[in-house]
């Protein structure tokens, strides 16, 4: 009974690691190995490699690397405010430009985040921040910006006063007993109102904001550099939400 059993379970074993078994059980083990070497290895080094080098700091990095980052950093988020302060300044000269108009209205709907501009940069860069420009950001910052303006020409009813001579006293303020002419008041003068059409003009100018994507697909041509922009745009976001409290 026992060499009856012992021989079964030699069956058994060949069977499990014969022909395709083998196959079958090599393939599943270097899955596991390739998909444990993926998970800790390659994704923490994309996802450091997505981290615009600015924003990495460390115990080993010194004081001047520090504040090198620091200005950097500042670069990116005082960008949109330099554009708003261009906004501002292209409003009033569009103000002034169109001073003969009726009516002029102003809708901003302008709105840049600056890990938009990281983001970018990070790619066109290749994460070579060293030699980066508040010129070179702003340019791209610009990007984002739509501004419109336009005169629209309206056709409007408008009641005008005109000073007339009185017809009761022809313009002397008097009737014929020689007191005040009840129609003018003694003034001689009398007012009409009349309807006229008049041409009106309303400016309106308006300014709003292109999306990332927008920017992303007429900065890069190739399909991966599109995509590592929005890779690192989302790694940003993502530290920023965990660093908040």
């Amino acid at each position: 009974m026992a060499l009856k059993l012992a021989w079964l379970a030699k069956k058994i074993a060949l069977s499990f690691v014969s022909g395709d078994n083998i196959l079958s059980v090599v393939l599943f083990i270097s899955f596991l190995v390739g998909a444990v070497f993926f998970l800790f290895v390659v994704v923490p080094i994309v996802l450091l490699a997505s981290v615009p080098s600015f924003l990495l700091g460390g115990d080993g990095i010194d004081q001047t690397t520090l504040d090198t980052q620091q200005a950097t950093m500042e670069i990116y988020e005082n960008a949109p405010n330099k554009i708003d302060s261009e906004i501002v300044s292209w409003i009033k000269s569009e103000r002034t430009r169109l001073n003969h108009v009726d009516t002029f209205s102003v809708t901003n709907n302008f709105s840049l985040d600056w890990r938009y501009l990281a983001a970018i940069d990070a790619v066109l860069l290749s994460q070579d921040f060293s030699n980066v420009s508040e010129g070179d950001v702003i340019k791209t910052a610009r990007k984002f910006l739509i501004k419109n303006s336009r005169v629209k020409e309206r056709e409007e009813e408008r009641i005008i006063t005109k000073d007339v001579e009185c017809s009761s006293c022809q313009g002397t303020g008097l009737d014929f007993l020689g007191a005040n002419c009840s129609s003018c008041q003694g003034t001689g003068i009398i007012q009409e109102k009349e309807i006229e059409i008049v041409t009106t003009h309303h400016a309106f100018v308006s300014i709003s904001s292109k999306s990332f994507s927008d920017i992303v697909q007429e900065v890069f041509s190739e399909e991966e550099d599109k995509l590592l922009a929005k890779n690192i745009l989302e790694v940003l976001k993502n530290q920023e939400s965990e660093e908040s409290p």
